[in-house]
């Protein structure tokens, strides 16, 4: 098996990681509107971009359609809430708390994919749901 996912995977730690402390200078200066505003601009771009190399034709495929649709609101409502959050109070606590977010994939993975944990990544879990009740305090 490649290791390109791990790569990946520990690139997007970094870049996220990278963004988020961004988002919490730039609030100092600017309302979360605005970031909100500046940084759709820049995701636009890329989009238009990977949509002029890659144009995609969607058909057939009207429930996945939806389902990134309704995703997309759900993560730009997320996104609000995060930056509006990094305005208010303390990055060192709002990151770490906001990361915990594959808490409620696990939950919902498990509850309408039925899909299964092991003892150790229910632990896991656990222990996830332990640390948002330590780090909100």
């Amino acid at each position: 098996m490649s290791s390109s996912w791990l790569i990946l995977s520990l690139a997007v730690v970094v870049m996220w990681g990278a963004w988020a402390f961004l988002v919490k200078l730039a609030s100092q200066h600017l309302s979360w509107q605005e970031i909100f505003i500046l940084s759709n601009l820049v995701f636009f771009l890329f989009t238009l971009g990977l949509l002029l190399y890659v144009k995609p034709s969607f058909a057939g495929a009207s429930q996945a359609v939806f389902y990134v649709l309704l995703a997309g609101t759900i993560g730009s409502l997320g996104t609000i809430s995060f930056y509006t959050a990094l305005s208010l109070g303390k990055a060192s606590i709002i990151v770490p708390l906001t990361a915990l977010y594959p808490v409620v994939t696990v939950i919902l993975s498990v509850l309408f994919l039925h899909e299964t944990l092991t003892v150790k990544q229910a632990l896991g879990v656990a222990l996830a749901i332990a640390a948002i009740l330590l780090i909100s305090q």
